[in-house]
């Protein structure tokens, strides 16, 4: 698992690609104003890296990480691509109305598709500006908790 496309590109989302095209892997940052995204990030002080891509498609992915608001999450699922590729969420909250969990939407709308959560203790700013940070990774299968961790770990982020 190399090819990376992260939706949602809100400072968490850009500070994860960032962070993971500054260490060599092949990102896609989706964002739903592609040229908006494109012209500079809610991160003061931090720029988008030459290799990162700013797309307001989904190229092919073999990790999706969903870093949107959970009260888009459903919709956003909804438009992604079918495939095999697991899905990483990073929202928190419950889904106002239904009151389910971001991993409960997923299973519904996704039904069968690998699912894992990536959440803190972290800020942003410090991840997108390369200081040592840690990250929990909760999946259900420890062959897929195995290649999410060996595929999004880095030199400052520790799963």
């Amino acid at each position: 698992m190399s090819k990376v496309a992260v939706i949602g590109a809100g400072a968490w989302g850009t500070a994860l690609a960032v962070l993971w095209a500054q260490a060599g892997k092949d990102v896609a940052l989706w964002a739903r104003d592609a040229a908006k995204a494109g012209q500079g990030t809610r991160l003061p002080g931090v720029t988008l890296p030459e290799n990162l891509l700013v797309t307001g498609a989904m190229p092919g992915a073999e990790i999706f990480v969903v870093c949107v608001p959970m009260q888009v999450l459903r919709g956003v699922l909804g438009a992604l691509p079918a495939g095999g590729a697991p899905i990483v969420l990073c929202c928190k909250g419950l889904e106002a109305g239904t009151l389910l969990l971001p991993p409960e939407v997923a299973s519904q709308m996704l039904p069968g598709r690998e699912i894992a959560v990536l959440t803190g203790p972290n800020f942003a700013a410090e991840i997108a500006v390369g200081l040592p940070a840690a990250s929990v990774l909760a999946a259900a299968g420890a062959g897929l908790r195995a290649g999410l961790m060996g595929a999004l770990r880095s030199e400052t982020l520790r799963l």
